[in-house]
């Protein structure tokens, strides 16, 4: 599973409370103790690889709308909670995402990775039958589905995405109540899991209707024990993401079954399962410089953890026991990378320091956004290399810009405001550690 895919689900996962996928923002305006609050949200909705998604339905309560040509949305929706709402992004062909934000802002980002239906099998309805995808095997019991509330009496079509299956506990951390961002917060309760692969199953009629299972039905699911996992439990726990509260629930456990080195699990829901031990993890913290200086806003990805250097240059992430890879990837980086090094956490507390020294250094880029009137702009800023290599976004908050392009190259950056009126900006290609501070861009 390629680094990118883990990168867009943790970081869904890790900053789900304000941005979903974005960087985490300053915001321009908090919210008072009103019940409900007019907010307006602004996205880009992309596949597993980075590529912007058209003609995505947003959906927020009775608000929704639909992804442009080069994947991006804004949607205003009134009486939103101000405890937290659910975002539902879905498009015919992708796994239907959603997200629960929390409005602490009147203006909001969000980037939003659809994992693809990318494997499919078709059940028969009126046997038991096997579905075997990316080496996970499911077992069907006949009449397994409804359409409905109706008994679907017809052959179906089942699609699994597997996020790191075969790799022993990748490491992330989720809210426990799903909603709260606030670790100072008495509803905070955050819990790192140790990973043995997330499991994504969805099934559907032939023209692609969604089905659910039938009440009572289960399915079994066989899912091999990684090799470098060593001598497995007997018990894994089982856990089921539930999209509206958007937290993991405990299900139970997967039984170990030795003649076939599987875990057995028995899932009595179609959607998001994970094989999980929680709290089976060290720390993995480094610095990231460009020749002797830190280097501040740099994306690290350990496993499937993210972090964000601070201005020291520093980054710190949970990890599990066991192998990790540490890397900078350049589509995350405006262009920027490092070489990638494994880091082996021990034991339980163990603790690791690796430093990662950028390959070349970023260039600086300064902007400020106003209206026609000089009053400064939220908005969503798309930048694009002019050879394609990269795309990022980033958002505008209060007029102001700030990011890290890669140098020698001119960049493109695209700047849509919530009213829909836009900006193109062409950069010049700068040298490796410069500033470029752009003249005040006018929004009419």
């Amino acid at each position: 599973m390629s680094m990118m895919i883990r990168f867009f689900f943790c970081w869904a996962l890790s900053f789900c409370g304000i941005a979903c996928g974005s960087e985490p923002l300053s915001v321009p305006a908090r919210i008072t103790d009103k019940t409900t609050q007019t907010i307006t949200l602004m996205g880009i909705v992309t596949d597993n690889n980075g590529k912007p998604l058209h003609n995505v339905t947003i959906a927020l309560g009775t608000s929704s709308t639909f992804t442009t040509l080069n994947g991006t949305f804004t949607l205003k929706a009134q009486n939103v909670k101000t405890n937290g709402f659910t975002l539902v992004c879905q498009k015919s062909g992708y796994f239907t995402v959603t997200k629960r934000l929390i409005p602490n802002s009147s203006f909001m980002t969000i980037v939003v990775a659809l994992p693809v239906l990318e494997a499919a099998d078709i059940i028969d309805y009126s046997r038991n039958d096997t579905v075997e995808i990316n080496k996970c095997t499911l077992l069907f019991a006949p009449n397994s589905f409804v359409n409905g509330s109706s008994e679907y009496k017809a052959n179906a079509q089942c699609a699994v995405h597997i996020i790191d299956g075969q790799n022993a506990g990748y490491t992330f951390t989720s809210d426990g109540n799903g909603i709260s961002d606030d670790p100072q917060s008495s509803g905070f309760n955050r819990t790192a899991f140790s990973s043995l692969g997330h499991y994504r199953i969805a099934v559907s009629t032939m023209n692609g209707t969604p089905l659910s299972l039938r009440s009572n039905q289960t399915i079994t699911m066989l899912t091999p024990v990684p090799s470098v996992l060593g001598s497995a439990p007997a018990d894994c726990p089982l856990w089921f993401f539930d999209n509206e509260s958007q937290s993991w629930k405990r299900k139970g456990n997967a039984v170990y079954d030795q003649s076939q080195n599987v875990y057995v699990s028995s899932l009595d829901r179609l959607g998001t399962w994970m094989l999980a031990f929680e709290d089976e993890t060290g720390i993995i913290n480094g610095e990231i410089t460009c020749g002797n200086a830190p280097v501040k806003g740099i994306v690290v990805n350990a496993g499937i953890n993210v972090a964000i250097t601070d201005s020291m240059g520093k980054y710190s992430v949970p990890a599990a026991v066991g192998q990790h890879i540490v890397v900078v990837e350049r589509v995350f980086n405006g262009g920027l990378t490092a070489p990638a090094r494994t880091v082996t956490i021990a034991e339980k507390g163990n603790q690791q320091t690796m430093n990662l020294q950028l390959q070349r250094c970023g260039v600086t880029l300064n902007a400020t956004i106003v209206d026609a009137n000089d009053k400064p702009l939220n908005a969503l800023t798309i930048v694009q290399s002019s050879d394609n290599s990269f795309m990022t976004t980033r958002a505008v908050i209060n007029g102001k810009l700030f990011m890290t392009l890669p140098p020698s190259l001119a960049c493109i950056l695209t700047v849509q405001t919530p009213d829909g009126k836009s900006a193109i900006i062409n950069t010049q290609a700068a040298d490796a550690g410069s500033t470029l501070t752009l003249p005040k861009i006018k929004i009419q």
